[in-house]
């Protein structure tokens, strides 16, 4: 990808393609919260295959599309079943 000090980073906003890259780190030293898990839902029933193409297009995916949907479920299984949040 081509990171300079633009607004947008291969058309992509800076706020975005850092949501996109770090959110696991943050929900992962979140206390858990309903709010936090409707959120999680939603990415990963509605939007998570959008998150996968644009680690694709920033050439992110391998090094983080597995390390946060990890995160993610250790965050999920603090509090509840993992097979809750697909259900």
């Amino acid at each position: 990808s081509k990171i300079g000090d633009e607004a947008t980073i291969d058309g992509i906003s800076r706020p975005v393609l850092y949501a996109s890259l770090n959110w696991a780190e943050h929900l992962g030293k979140a206390e858990f919260s309903g709010d936090l898990l409707e959120a999680l839902q939603v990415l990963l029933r509605e939007r998570i295959l959008f998150w996968f193409e644009l680690l694709c297009y920033v050439r992110a995916f391998d090094s983080v599309a597995s390390n946060s949907i990890i995160n993610a479920i250790n965050w999920i299984s603090r509090r509840i079943s993992v097979r809750m949040i697909f259900y």
